[in-house]
């Protein structure tokens, strides 16, 4: 339950971080205009602009989980090789 509430939290800050981005490059009512042009600063579509920003912070994601599982797997080892 412990791991559930954790990746829960973490998959809502995945998903948080780029819609936070998109508002401040694009305007926050970009959510009601999916796919109007001249909405951000940049040339893009909001949905676009999104998908992009989800992309990132998705491979960050990944990123920070296997140094985590790394970090884990070795302090599992450390302490079984003190155990003995």
């Amino acid at each position: 339950m412990k791991l559930l509430k954790r990746l829960t939290l973490f998959t809502g800050a995945v998903l948080l971080i780029p819609t936070i981005m998109t508002t401040n490059i694009c305007n926050w009512q970009f959510a009601w205009n999916w796919n109007r042009d001249g909405q951000c600063a940049a040339t893009d579509q909001p949905s676009e602009v999104f998908l992009s920003f989800l992309a990132l912070t998705g491979i960050a994601a990944v990123i920070i989980l296997l140094v985590w599982v790394l970090f884990w797997l070795l302090t599992k080892f450390l302490q079984h090789k003190v155990a003995k």
